[in-house]
This record gives structure tokens, sequence and C-alpha cells, in this order.
């Protein structure tokens, strides 16, 4: 049973999310528009989290580690620190599918985000490690599929229930990258790692755009616990109509 204060917080959040033009609009799966629109306002008003529900906050998101595989011949990995993300409370809808009869749902959206953060170069052939920071900027499209079923709970509304998700990201454009001018100096001058370094080199724009993927895949799966976490909390009928 709700204590007097869940039951004010519950009533509250639930109030706060069906005001039309506030958070949260039930739309027709068919009506691209309005899901868009829903969409973006739902981000926007969960961007700084809901802790009480479990809504992540995702705008900024701080990613703790990341380890990405530069190139598997030379043994070069990124490791990646303390990534400060922003830009997901802009998603914008691309695509959206639900299939009734399957209980398969597509969603994609484009971002455009802003990442800062600390980062390793280790070449595992050459026993070398450079310590820095790393700024990138970049635009992506990111597609999470997931299945859901309905659920009933003991007062008799009925919710979406969210099954795990598959996230996948497709670059848009060209990755920027930018390491801190000392990283730069100490990459540049070993002479031992000029080999590592003339390979990533000409591979650049497929390796920044791999890495900006790698963050965007990492930071949807957060997206999505957020769709997850509001679905239990709201009823079906607050996201779509008709389902």
């Amino acid at each position: 049973m709700l204590s007097a204060r869940g039951l004010i917080l519950f009533v509250s959040f639930v109030t706060v999310l069906c005001e039309e033009e506030a958070f949260l609009t039930p739309c027709d799966i068919t009506d691209t528009e309005c899901l868009r629109k829903s969409t973006q306002k739902f981000l926007a008003k969960t961007a700084a989290g809901v802790p009480d529900y479990d809504i992540r906050a995702i705008d900024p998101m701080v990613l703790p580690s990341l380890d990405h595989l530069v190139n598997e011949e030379y043994g070069v990995w990124n490791h990646l620190k303390n990534l400060n993300i922003v830009g997901l409370k802009n998603q914008d809808l691309s695509k959206f599918s639900l299939d009734t009869k399957t209980k398969a749902v597509e969603l994609q959206t484009k971002v455009d985000l802003s990442i800062n953060g600390d980062i390793t170069v280790e070449g595992k052939k050459s026993g070398k490690s450079f310590p820095g920071s790393i700024s990138i900027k970049g635009s992506a499209l990111g597609t999470a599929k997931y299945n859901y079923d309905f659920k009933t709970d003991d007062k008799g509304v009925t919710h979406f229930e969210v099954s795990p998700e598959t996230i996948t990201c497709e670059p848009i454009g060209e990755a920027e990258i930018k390491l801190d001018p000392e990283l730069l100096r100490e990459l540049k001058k070993d002479p031992e790692i000029q080999a590592e370094r003339e390979k990533i080199k000409s591979e650049a724009t497929d390796n920044g755009n791999r890495l900006l993927c790698a963050i965007v895949e990492k930071a949807y799966v957060t997206v999505v616990h957020n769709i997850r976490a509001s679905a239990k909390i709201l009823p079906k009928d607050a996201f779509l109509k008709g389902v």
C-alpha cells in the first residue's frame, strides 16, 4: 500500500505527465507529428530525471566509462571516463512503428551530441598509454527495437510492459574529435608508436564515427530505461490511443 507521501507523489507525477501542453500527449500510432511532439516533450521534461520513479537524468548524462577498440592490428584502445553528454533531451523523432500483432516497436531518433571527458590512449602492442582529455561533437540516428506486452496492476490499471531492447546507431556526417594539445604532442613525439598513429590517422573518419556510435548506443540504454520506468507508472492510454 502506498504511504501518504507516496500517494501524493504518484498523483502529482501522473497529473504532470498527462497535462497536454506540459508533458505527454496520447497519440494515434499513425500520427507522426503528434508522436514527434509528445516524444520531444517527454524527453525535455524528464531530462533532469525523476528519482522517485527511477527515471534517470539524460541531459546532461554522465557515462562513467567506455572501452573502445580503435585498431585491432596494433591493439590500440581508447579508455574513456567521466563522459559528460549533452543533447539527448533534444532528440528528434525520425521513425516510430508499432505492430499490434507481433507487439514489436521500432523507435528511431536523430540526436546532436556534445561530449567531453577523459581519455587514455593505450597501445597494447607497444605497451604504452597516453592520458588526456577528449571532446566529441556529432550527429547520429539511434534506433531502439523492443517488444511490449500489457500488465494490469492491482488497481485495475493497464500498463505497457517493455521487453529488453536492441539498440543500433547510424552516424550522420563526420564526428568531430578533438584531443587536448598536450596529449597530441605526446602522441606525435613518441617514435615507437608512429606506425600505429599513421594507421589510425588514415581511418580517422571511420574511427571517429564508430566512437560516437559506441557512446550513443550506451546512452540510449538509459533513454529506453526511462520509457520502461514511465510505462510502469502511467496507464497505457497516456502514451498511445487505441492500442
